[in-house]
């Protein structure tokens, strides 16, 4: 029976470290891996290329740690209270390829969601489901709103899938910080009320889900459905090494405000 490799990091504190999901840029990842992860503190998630400064007022920033997504299509920023995230490495095949993958994963959420935290007392149409904007939905107090986004990146020999799914969210200090100058802002409205009619954190939704459930509920689901025989480790010195070089890198002040390398 193969092996599932799973390995939390456990709180995350992205002042001091870069994203694990940077790690396959600075070394080969083999066999299948999941790795997990959670903000230690609140942080500003940033989306795209675009610089900070367009994007919120910086005098506002303070001590808020920065994480900016590289291989995002998107622009956009958000403030995150709590989220949780896994990286998922693998090497394809005819059975784990992308498509494959992401919908084994998809489905592994929303059994877990419907089973494990009473999320199916929603209709049908409430419960995640991705988009071909690679989103993940709820229907919550009648109105589709995001929880979190995949993330995909091939490096050949293996590939990562990465997903972000929102616990908790700081909506006023998102309000104070993200310019609404933008055209994108201008179109959509009243910003108050907009936020909080697009995204949700699943705390806000079942307040029972905690991290640590959640974690090994996800793996052993997905570890169920590929017939893999679940591994616990702790972070190897190769990977370590590749994450020193990822924070030395994405830690940078030129990525992080600059969205430039």
């Amino acid at each position: 029976m193969d092996k599932l490799r799973v390995v939390d990091f456990g709180s995350y504190d992205f002042s001091e470290r870069g994203s694990p999901f940077m790690m396959g840029e600075f070394m080969k990842i083999k066999g299948i891996n999941v790795f997990f992860y959670i903000n230690a503190k609140p942080f500003l998630a940033i989306a795209g290329d675009v610089p900070l400064e367009k994007l919120i007022f910086l005098d506002k920033l303070e001590n808020l740690p920065l994480l900016r997504a590289k291989y995002s299509k998107k622009t956009g920023v958000m403030v995150a209270k709590s989220t949780m995230f896994f990286s998922l490495s693998y090497t394809p095949n005819e059975i784990l390829n992308k498509d494959n993958i992401i919908r084994l994963m998809r489905a592994s959420i929303i059994k877990v969601l419907r089973e494990k935290y009473n999320i199916n007392s929603f209709i049908e149409k409430e419960i995640p489901k991705l988009v071909e904007n690679n989103d993940f939905y709820v229907e919550h107090d009648g109105r589709n709103k995001k929880v979190g986004s995949f993330i995909y990146q091939s490096y050949g020999e293996f590939e990562l899938l990465g997903l972000g799914l929102s616990f908790t969210i700081d909506y006023d200090k998102a309000d104070e910080i993200i310019r609404k100058d933008t055209v994108k802002f201008k179109q959509k409205g009243d910003f108050g009320n907009m936020l909080k009619n697009l995204i949700v954190g699943l705390q806000e939704i079942n307040p029972n889900i905690t991290y640590e459930d959640l974690v090994v509920n996800i793996y052993t689901e997905f570890a169920k459905r590929l017939n893999l025989e679940v591994f616990k480790d702790s972070p190897s010195l190769e990977e370590k090494e590749a994450l020193t070089r990822v924070t030395k890198k994405y830690n940078s002040k030129e990525w992080l405000y600059n969205g430039k390398i």
